[in-house]
């Protein structure tokens, strides 16, 4: 392989917001030249992420489907009756708002571990909706 091939020729517009962390910015562009093999395991590492989330898919795979063939068929006519058998309101700024609660408990949870990593028995944690019992961390110095 040619140092020709490590690198993108000039004049092509190669793609890298949404595609190249800021922590590899400076491996995949170098002197205003995009080499090839770190911006070809940016774009692997894209895919696998928006792969997994589905914010792409692939035709004719049952793992990596179109999230959209999850859904019932009725899905559009009974959306009430599905949202309420699922315990979850419609309204979209509702429903995130009850998200903060699960991100309070995250944090009192990093909190906790982050504090109290040596400790040996199991702990109570009491926050307005939840009981967290926290298992004994240990780690090596």
């Amino acid at each position: 392989m040619g140092i020709k091939a490590l690198i993108f020729p000039k004049g092509i517009d190669i793609p890298l917001k949404g595609i190249v962390p800021a922590s590899w910015m400076p491996l995949v562009v170098e002197e205003e030249n995009i080499n090839r093999v770190p911006y070809e395991i940016c774009v692997l590492k894209a895919l696998r992420e928006q792969l997994r989330c589905r914010e792409i898919w692939v035709v004719g795979s049952r793992r990596y489907r179109n999230p959209e063939d999850d859904l019932p068929l009725d899905f559009e006519e009974n959306k009430a009756a599905y949202f309420e058998v699922l315990g979850i309101p419609m309204d979209a700024k509702t429903f995130t708002t009850s998200l903060g609660v699960i991100k309070q408990l995250g944090e009192i949870l990093h909190r906790i571990l982050s504090n109290d990593r040596h400790h040996k028995t199991y702990k109570k944690y009491f926050t307005s909706h939840f009981i967290v019992p926290v298992a004994p961390i240990f780690l090596e110095a």
